[in-house]
């Protein structure tokens, strides 16, 4: 879930232009959440015309980190990661999309977007395994960037920077090279197993 306050006063503290630039270019990549509140803040600043100027097809938000959800607004729904979670949770559990769509429904999505979320799960369980390799091998990098700074030559006065700038480095590129694991892991099991269940379809 994305800290919504924390999105408020971040667009809140932008310049016009710089919120503009926001807007104009980067509003496909934001969640339906931050994508709100993004517009809520050019009404505010009596920015609305930039609403007008754009295609209704180019505004809709959808989020493609490994990290952020994938949320897509097409009515009164939308899809929340609690939701995608539910359907790789449960695929790489081996249900079939009949049980999993069955949780979606009890759990309060409307049958038409969880259909739809159903019918996502290996293109988005692909998106995602990509992602999440691209950031383990990055976080390695830093990690092993972090390292390398600590053996450099160090000069009485820029030791303690080094050493920061070093143990920050070594940090982040465990924390994300670990989450970059994990979500691998996830999302390769999830595919193995439709690629299981595909095969046991075709064989019957």
């Amino acid at each position: 879930m994305i800290d919504i306050q924390l999105i408020k006063e971040k667009y809140a503290a932008l310049p016009d232009a710089e919120l503009q630039t926001l807007f104009t270019e980067e509003a496909p990549t934001l969640t339906a959440e931050a994508y709100q509140l993004l517009v809520a803040e050019l009404s505010q600043r009596n920015l609305q015309h930039l609403l007008q100027e754009k295609k209704t097809g180019d505004l809709t938000p959808v989020s493609e980190t490994w990290i952020q959800p994938i949320m897509k607004k097409t009515g009164s729904n939308v899809f929340t990661e609690t939701d995608i979670a539910y359907t790789f949770e449960q695929k790489a559990l081996g249900k079939t999309d009949e049980e999993i769509l069955g949780g979606l429904l009890e759990a309060g999505l409307d049958e038409h977007h969880a259909r739809m979320l159903v019918n996502e799960i290996e293109p988005n369980a692909k998106k995602r395994l990509r992602l999440a390799e691209t950031a383990k091998l990055s976080g390695i990098f830093i990690l092993a960037a972090g390292i390398a700074l600590t053996f450099l030559p160090q000069q009485p006065g820029s030791r303690q920077i080094l050493l920061i700038m070093a143990w920050s480095g070594i940090l982040f590129g465990t924390f994300r090279s670990i989450k970059g694991f994990f979500y691998q892991r996830t999302y390769k099991k999830v595919i193995l197993k439709i690629a299981e269940m595909n095969k046991s379809n075709i064989s019957a």
